[in-house]
């Protein structure tokens, strides 16, 4: 089975939650999984968006990144938008879970984030879209999976929310 994260909306729903799916390709039977939330350790469990999470087999941790679009939910707060690290050991594929989440000092109007591990570099690439007249896509990269992140390559001319960096075959492509 293919395992993806999808928004989940509702009719009057406040904010959409972070859902997650199966699918087998091969008859297309798309299952409704789960939910994550993420907790910053402030006492509130959060509905954030855009996530992408992988299973890390050398620290034996779910682990990936979150738009943290809960920012807007309490505007006495002052919170600003931002790019979150998010981890967990229990498997986040099903029922409800909640996944740890901290800053990467990612602060802006940043969504879409994705990360994976480039063994040839060494380095950790991530891809995310950051406002620059529409949502554009950026690289990054960092000596750790959590950040600190440093823009080696973008904006890209055109809108694009929602891109992917992935390695197939040996060979990156984005």
């Amino acid at each position: 089975r293919l395992w993806l994260l999808m928004t989940v909306r509702g009719g009057e729903l406040p904010h959409p939650m972070q859902g997650v799916y199966s699918l087998n390709p091969s008859v297309f039977d798309i299952r409704f999984e789960g939910i994550i939330l993420y907790d910053r350790g402030d006492g509130l469990l959060r509905n954030e968006l855009a996530s992408n999470i992988f299973f890390d087999r050398t620290a034996d941790q779910w682990r990936g990144f979150t738009t943290g679009f809960s920012s807007y939910g309490d505007p006495a707060k002052k919170e600003k938008k931002q790019i979150l690290a998010v981890q967990s050991v229990r498997p986040p594929l099903q029922g409800m879970s909640v996944m740890t989440a901290k800053p990467v000092g990612l602060v802006a109007d940043y969504e879409d984030p994705q990360c994976i591990y480039d063994s040839e570099a060494k380095k950790w690439r991530m891809l995310l879209c950051e406002n620059h007249k529409g949502y554009k896509a950026v690289i990054r990269e960092s000596d750790q999976w959590d950040g600190p992140f440093e823009k080696i390559a973008g904006p890209v001319e055109v809108n694009s929310t929602g891109t992917q960096l992935q390695v197939i075959g040996g060979k990156r492509y984005a």
